[in-house]
C-alpha cells in the first residue's frame, strides 16, 4: 500500500510539474486554490494590499461568487483570511485606496451590484463589507463596470460601465473613502481599462481605436490631446514607467499581434513604438503592471511573465511561471497580476488559483582567487592580490585580509573595480578573501586563502597544503546543465561523482583521474534525471567534500 501511495504522489507531482513550472529567475513562493463557485473557471482579477501597520501582504482575488482575501506574507502560511460574497460573475476586479478595497463586477445588475467597498483595517482577523456603492444620474447607473483604477490622488475611475453613456470613463473622488463623489467623466466610446498618473489618463479602447491620452486636471472638462493608433488594435490595458516617458500596452483581441508593446511618449502628442515583445507567440497577453525596471504580465496560458524594461527598445525576459495545464492559445490561464513593493508578484489563474512568485536575485558568483596562492610563501612586502572576474555584471569587489582566520581584525577595501590590488604588508601570517557586488547585492565570499612571510627557524617545505576545494555549482538550481568546479592546490588524483538523495550514483565525471594544480570545471547534464536534490562528491585519497545541487525542471 505504501508503494502504491508513493506512486500516486509521484504521478501527481510529475503531472503538476508539466505546467506549474518556473523558468529564468522566477521562483514559486506559494500557491493557493480556494474556490468559491464556478465550474470550468473559478477566478478572474486580482490585486494586492500591504498593511502599513505591520507590513503584512494580502492578495485580493476575484472569485465567481465574491472576493477572497488571502494572506501572502509568509510562504508556509498562505491562507484565506476573509471572503466577501457578491454577485455571481466571471469578471471581478479590485483596486485599493487607504485601507479599503473597491470591487467591481461585470454582471447583470442586481440588488447586490455596484462598487463593493471593503474595510481591510482589521486584517488578518477579518475584512468587512461597509458599503455597496451605487450612483445614478439621468437614468444612468454604475451597477455594472468591467474594470476599475485608482490613481495616486485618490481618484477612482470606473471603466466599461454598461449602464452609463458610451461605457467610457467615470471619475469619483475618494476624499471620503466610503462616500465617493462624482467629479467627471470621459465618454468617447467603450473603454475597457485605463491607467492614470499626474492627472493624465491613458484609456484603452479595445475595439480598434487604440489608446486615448487625456488631460484630466479638470475632471469636469477632460481634454483629449493625443491618440496612439496602430492597425487592428485590440488594446486591453496600459501602464506607464515611473518616469512617465514610456507607455506599455497589451492587445487581447483583434488582428494585431497579442504582444506587449512599448511606446515612447516623451514628446506627446508625438509617439513611437520602441519595441514589441512576447515570450510565446502562441499565447495571448492580458494585463501588465509596471514596477521599477520590471513589467509584470499575466499572459493567459503562458502564466506569469516578468520582463526587464530598463531598455524599452530591447525588452528581455526575466522569467516565467507556467500556471495553466492546458494547451497554449485562448483565454484560459493567468488573468490578473499584482506586484508588491517587496518583490512578490501574484497572478490569478482562472482555472488553478493564486500563485505568488518572486524574482531570484542575480548577485555575482563566488570569486575564484588566483594569487598569492593558498599556503604560499611571500618574500616581497608589496603583495599583489589577484582573482578571476566574477559574473554577472560586477560593479565592485570587496577585498578583506587579516592576521587571523576569523577576520576579527580585518582590513577591508570594498571599492575595488578591477581584479587586482597591491598592498604593502608587514612580515606576518595573513588570511584573505574576496567577494563581488552588483545591483542585486553582494555575492558569496571566495574560499579563504592563507599566505605567510618567512618565519625564522621553520622549514617552509614542511608546510602541508590542503589538497582541494569543491565549489558550489552554478547555476543552482539548474535545468538541465550546470557547471561543477573545484580547486586543486597541488597535483592530485581525484574522483568526481554525482549521487541522488537515496545515495545512488547517477553520474561519474572523474574516476581516479590525475589533475594538475589549479581550477577545474566540468559540465554536468541532468536532462536524463528527474527534478530533485543531488549531491556532488569530490574525493582525493581518504578526503572527501560534498555539495548539494538542485535540478529543477
Amino acid at each position: 500500500m505504501k508503494s502504491f501511495l508513493l506512486t500516486i504522489v509521484i504521478l501527481i507531482t510529475a503531472q503538476n510539474n508539466l505546467y506549474s513550472q518556473a523558468s529564468g529567475r522566477v521562483e514559486l513562493f506559494a500557491h493557493l486554490d480556494k474556490r468559491h463557485g464556478g465550474n470550468n473557471t473559478f477566478y478572474s482579477g486580482c490585486w494586492g494590499w500591504t498593511n502599513p501597520v505591520d507590513n503584512r501582504e494580502y492578495g485580493i482575488i476575484g472569485c465567481i461568487n465574491g472576493t477572497s482575501i488571502i494572506d501572502v506574507t509568509n510562504s508556509d502560511s498562505v491562507k484565506e483570511v476573509a471572503f466577501i460574497a457578491g454577485p455571481s460573475s466571471g469578471w471581478r476586479e479590485a483596486k485599493t485606496w487607504s485601507h479599503y478595497a473597491y470591487v467591481v463586477v461585470d454582471a447583470s445588475p442586481g440588488a447586490d451590484s455596484g462598487v463593493h467597498i471593503i474595510d481591510l483595517s482589521q486584517l488578518p482577523d477579518t475584512a468587512m463589507l461597509v458599503k455597496r456603492f451605487n450612483y445614478n444620474r439621468n437614468g444612468d447607473n454604475i451597477r455594472r463596470s468591467h474594470e476599475i483604477f485608482i490613481d495616486e490622488n485618490g481618484i477612482m475611475y470606473l471603466l466599461g460601465s454598461q449602464n452609463w453613456g458610451n461605457s467610457g470613463v467615470i471619475m469619483f473622488s475618494l476624499a471620503d473613502p466610503i462616500n465617493p463623489q462624482y467629479v467627471g467623466e470621459y465618454q468617447p466610446e467603450y473603454i475597457h481599462d485605463a491607467f492614470a498618473r499626474n492627472d493624465t489618463l491613458f484609456a484603452a479602447a479595445i475595439y480598434g481605436t487604440g489608446i486615448y491620452i487625456v488631460d484630466v486636471h479638470n475632471k469636469a472638462n477632460p481634454n483629449h490631446f493625443a491618440t496612439i493608433q496602430y492597425p487592428n488594435a485590440g488594446t486591453h490595458n496600459v501602464w506607464t514607467t515611473d518616469d512617465g516617458r514610456y507607455l506599455f500596452s497589451t492587445d487581447e483581441i483583434g488582428q494585431t499581434a497579442k504582444t506587449l508593446k512599448a511606446w515612447d511618449i516623451t514628446n506627446l502628442p508625438a509617439y513611437s513604438m520602441t519595441d514589441e515583445y512576447t515570450p510565446n507567440p502562441a499565447a495571448i497577453v492580458h494585463n501588465v503592471m509596471i514596477r521599477g525596471k520590471y513589467a509584470y504580465i499575466s499572459w493567459y496560458t503562458q502564466g506569469l511573465v516578468i520582463a526587464d524594461i530598463s531598455d524599452p527598445t530591447n525588452i528581455t525576459t526575466v522569467g516565467t511561471y507556467d500556471s495553466y495545464p492546458g494547451a497554449d492559445g485562448g483565454y484560459n490561464g493567468a488573468w490578473g497580476i499584482y506586484a508588491f513593493e517587496s518583490g512578490k508578484a501574484i497572478i490569478s489563474d482562472r482555472q488553478t488559483g493564486t500563485y505568488i512568485c518572486t524574482i531570484a536575485p542575480t548577485t555575482p558568483n563566488q570569486v575564484l582567487l588566483v594569487s598569492p596562492a593558498n599556503r604560499s610563501l611571500v618574500t616581497d612586502s608589496l603583495v599583489t592580490f589577484t582573482w578571476r572576474a566574477s559574473t554577472p555584471s560586477v560593479s565592485s569587489y570587496w577585498l578583506e585580509y587579516s592576521t587571523d582566520s576569523a577576520f576579527s581584525n580585518s582590513i577591508i577595501d570594498s571599492t575595488i573595480s578591477d581584479t587586482i590590488k597591491t598592498i604593502e604588508l608587514t612580515n606576518q601570517n595573513y588570511y584573505w578573501r574576496v567577494k563581488a557586488k552588483n545591483n542585486d547585492g553582494w555575492g558569496p565570499f571566495s574560499i579563504i586563502w592563507n599566505f605567510h612571510f618567512p618565519i625564522v627557524g621553520v622549514n617552509e617545505t614542511e608546510i602541508v597544503e590542503n589538497i582541494f576545494q569543491l565549489l558550489q555549482n552554478y547555476p543552482n538550481p539548474f535545468n538541465p546543465q550546470t557547471t561543477l568546479s573545484f580547486i586543486a592546490t597541488q597535483n592530485s588524483v581525484v574522483t568526481l561523482k554525482v549521487f541522488n538523495i537515496l545515495g545512488e550514483e547517477v553520474a561519474t565525471l572523474l574516476n581516479n583521474k590525475f589533475v594538475f594544480k589549479g581550477v577545474h570545471t566540468y559540465v554536468f547534464d541532468g536532462r536524463h534525471l528527474e527534478s530533485g536534490i543531488y549531491f556532488t562528491h569530490l574525493t582525493a585519497g581518504t578526503n572527501i567534500q560534498i555539495q548539494k545541487i538542485v535540478l529543477q525542471k
